[in-house]
């Protein structure tokens, strides 16, 4: 099954139950983030949609989202101090196994693909080779025929003047 939504950061109700968040603060905390993530995004749209084009459009949503980035960032460091520090902390130690885990599959299909490739290669060399083999193979023969041929018509037309 594919992972969507909140589960992808680590928030489905399974995840939040096993930090010790209790079901009734789950379904807060999901209700929340969507009445405040549906306004947000209405109200951004609303603001940017008074910029003319697309690029002073796409510039003021991006000076937007800073801005809403840094008060609540202003208000978490507020209300929960080093706990911000260690969760960011965190998040880096998160980041980095991924792009560690990442990058071991990458250099594995990486390391496949040129497998592949040589494999491919090779096996291209050999077909060529082997019509190659079989074209001479081809041409020796169609080259015996045709001595066996006139080998044949020489010795009938010698015959034909023996009188035979």
């Amino acid at each position: 099954p594919r992972t969507v939504g909140l589960e992808v950061a680590g928030l489905s109700r399974a995840q939040l139950a096993q930090l010790g968040v209790d079901a009734p603060t789950a379904s807060r905390l999901y209700t929340a983030m969507y009445v405040y993530s549906s306004g947000l995004a209405q109200i951004f749209a609303e603001t940017v949609g008074h910029c003319r084009t697309a690029e002073p459009r796409a510039g003021a949503l991006a000076r937007v989202w800073k801005g809403f980035i840094a008060v609540l960032e202003s208000q978490l460091r507020a209300s929960h101090g080093s706990d911000l520090f260690w969760a960011a902390n965190l998040a880096d130690s998160e980041l980095e196994k991924a792009k560690e885990a990442y990058g071991e599959q990458l250099a594995t299909l990486e390391s496949d693909a040129m497998l592949m490739r040589e494999t491919a290669a090779a096996a291209i060399r050999r077909y060529e080779a082997e019509a190659l083999s079989r074209s001479l193979a081809h041409s020796h023969a169609a080259e015996r025929t045709d001595a066996a041929v006139a080998s044949d018509a020489d010795a009938h037309a010698a015959r034909l003047e023996a009188g035979e």
